[in-house]
């Protein structure tokens, strides 16, 4: 008897086995998801927010500074927005515009 015979009675003989066996496996898969998701979304978070404390103080000493004849406080140039960070990095372009290329 050859395999593809044996695999053949096989299923004859039990109909439904394989989709079983691969429902349970997309059972557990899916009960996995949740929490490998979460677990990238904080690696993620992580290396983000390293990145940014890497790149802040750049930022905060060349791009952040008040003129001299603005009457604003100088604490309100001590936090930094993403999106100045953002600019910053980028070279002054929103992240959104391609290059054309």
């Amino acid at each position: 008897m050859s395999n593809t015979e044996r695999q053949r009675l096989f299923r004859e003989r039990h109909p439904g086995y394989y989709q079983r066996l691969h429902a349970k496996r997309r059972a557990a898969t899916k009960a996995a998801m949740p929490a490998l998701l979460a677990k990238i979304e904080m690696e993620v978070a992580a290396k983000l927010q390293a990145w940014r404390e890497a790149i802040v103080p750049t930022v905060r000493t060349t791009h952040l500074l008040p003129a001299a004849d603005e009457h604003r406080s100088i604490s309100q140039f001590l936090t930094v927005r993403p999106r100045e960070v953002e600019m910053a990095t980028l070279g002054g372009r929103p992240a959104d515009q391609s290059d054309g290329a």
